[in-house]
């Protein structure tokens, strides 16, 4: 039960293709990498690659946060809070993707628990929310389970909107822009 750490074969920014493994980290069981009492594993199912700073960001789904590491795999920070659901700003619910930003270094977390999207900046201060937060709908302005968030290389940000089977594009000043697929 170690986690394991994703690095890009080639190429930048890859999310799920083309990863080779190696080890993140191996702490003892019952103790999280930051210290907090639980597991050394992960909950989540993606991890996210910033090469410009080297850090890897994995969202810790049933632990409601999202972890970062350091490039040797030391930890870094905490987005959200450990063991705590929430519907503020320093919350998750389930977070299940992770996106950081080419052109700005902002930080996307798809937040499906509360049918929303949360954005912080580089430096890890909340700045909005896309959605409504425990609101699902199939409307431009909601989410139904946002699974994933990507973001191009002109800063546009599209988001897996799973239980509404479509992507949800938005620029980067965060303004609807289009619909892939269909509610």
């Amino acid at each position: 039960g170690r986690a394991r750490l994703l690095t890009p074969v080639a190429g930048p920014k890859t999310r799920t293709s083309g990863f080779t493994t190696a080890a993140l980290s191996s702490g003892a069981r019952g103790a999280l990498p930051d210290g907090a009492p639980g597991h050394t594993g992960f909950t989540g199912t993606s991890v996210w690659l910033d090469p410009p700073a080297g850090r890897i960001y994995v969202p810790d789904t049933n632990f409601h946060r999202v972890q970062i590491y350091n490039p040797d795999g030391s930890f870094f920070a905490t987005l959200g809070a450990a063991y705590a659901s929430g519907t503020d700003n320093n919350h998750f619910y389930r977070p299940n993707g992770v996106a950081i930003s080419p052109v700005n270094g902002d930080i996307y977390v798809a937040d499906r628990g509360n049918e929303r999207v949360q954005v912080f900046s580089s430096a890890r201060a909340y700045k909005a929310t896309l959605g409504v937060t425990r609101v699902s709908g199939a409307d431009n302005a909601h989410f139904s389970y946002p699974a994933g968030v990507a973001v191009d290389s002109q800063g546009n940000l599209y988001v897996a909107d799973r239980n509404n089977q479509r992507i949800q594009k938005f620029n980067s000043a965060l303004a609807y822009v289009a619909t892939i697929g269909q509610t």
